[in-house]
């Protein structure tokens, strides 16, 4: 007698998902009936998806609304210790880059919080040309929280007071994707901190899924780092690798 074929079950579907979960799922199928049509969003596209939307400041990560801050910023102090600590600084020329390596072969990176996953996780591209790409992100390192950074790039310009759908998709399909992975059961949100760049102008959009009720997004401003001051330019690179050096964490602000 033959014995019955083995049926493999994938055992994160038998977990009870967080409401987040299916809260970004129903939210995603509004963006993909509109992904064609709109690059930005209007605001009854953010009333309709439930987003509070608010400023952030790109030198604090502070939070201005009731939500919780999910990042603690790495300091441009704390950065250059640790790039000195391990010889990351050249010494004699006082000039200091994240690309530099250790003794030990190690760069800042290596020193953060953060592994780097190094695949294309979304993106919009039609044959004849790229309209936004998330090229890579950053996971916790010892996979002990959720919590997801990405480099996201897009062809349009950035617009101080509208959202990328893009930027809205990443934070949903990145957080839900953390939120259905076995480990993170326990886990009721998973924030996503976008990077956000089209051609030399940066900003950071941030949020997460606070169960079915709402999406808190906070937005910072734009960055052009395409000056003519090559030294300021850097020095608002560096604000923006503090986002990407930060440790998260799970604070709430008083008086927000």
């Amino acid at each position: 007698m033959s014995c019955p074929p083995e049926i493999k079950v994938d055992k994160s579907a038998l977990l009870p998902q967080p409401a987040a979960v299916g809260f970004c799922a129903q939210n995603i199928r509004y963006l993909r009936k509109t992904l064609r049509m709109t690059t930005y969003l209007e605001p009854a596209d953010l009333a309709a998806l439930k987003v509070k939307c608010t400023d952030i400041e790109i030198g604090d990560g502070i939070p201005k609304d009731e939500g919780l801050k999910v990042l603690e910023l790495k300091s441009l102090d704390e950065i250059n210790d640790i790039a000195e600590a391990n010889r990351l600084i050249d010494m004699d020329n006082d000039k200091s880059s994240v690309n530099a390596r250790t003794p030990a072969g190690k760069t800042l990176m290596d020193l953060s919080p953060w592994k780097v996953v190094r695949r294309i996780t979304e993106n919009y591209v039609e044959p004849s040309k790229i309209h936004w790409q998330a090229r890579f992100s950053l996971h916790v390192r010892d996979d002990s929280m959720p919590d997801v950074v990405c480099y996201l790039a897009n062809e349009a310009p950035l617009v101080d007071d509208k959202l990328f759908l893009s930027e809205l998709w990443c934070v949903l399909r990145l957080g839900a994707r953390q939120l259905k992975r076995p480990e993170y059961s326990d886990h009721k949100i998973a924030p996503v901190t976008v990077v956000s760049a089209s051609g030399r102008t940066i900003r950071i959009v941030q949020g997460y899924a606070d169960g079915a009720d709402c999406i808190f997004l906070r937005k910072s401003g734009i960055v052009d780092v395409d000056g003519i001051e090559e030294q300021k330019n850097l020095e608002k690179m560096v604000k923006v690798a503090c986002w990407l050096l930060g440790k998260p964490c799970r604070d709430q602000i008083k008086g927000a």
